[in-house]
């Protein structure tokens, strides 16, 4: 039974602790910083995200713990835009964007946990 409640924890935490991590990754490759620790917890296959999204179903958890997958989701789709396509923006833009985009799924996150 402690085996199963670890699961769920885990569960729930890894996809905020990658959300973070994201989000960190963003900021210190701005200033010149590369972490590969950091770049470890941000650096997710799409199996992963696949069993997260399942794992998540599957044990019946609320919206609001699936918003850093979805966080997650629109954090590669820029990414991968970025990198093929590119925005024609300078670095501090793209790291507004970033954040403006870090804040929205934190709004609808702490809406989604505390409304009744």
């Amino acid at each position: 039974m402690k085996l199963g409640k670890l699961l769920i924890l885990f569960t729930k935490v890894i996809p905020i602790v990658m959300a973070i991590s994201y989000i960190a990754d963003d900021i210190l490759l701005y200033y010149g910083i590369d972490s590969v620790f950091i770049n470890y917890f941000s650096g997710i296959s799409l199996l992963t995200l696949i069993y997260l999204y399942l794992t998540s179903y599957t044990l019946k958890f609320c919206a609001y713990h699936r918003i850093p997958l979805h966080y997650i989701i629109v954090c590669n789709a820029i990414s991968f835009y970025d990198y093929y396509v590119g925005f024609p923006v300078e670095d501090i833009t793209y790291l507004g964007m970033q954040l403006a985009v870090f804040m929205i799924f934190m709004l609808l996150y702490i809406y989604l946990k505390f409304r009744k």
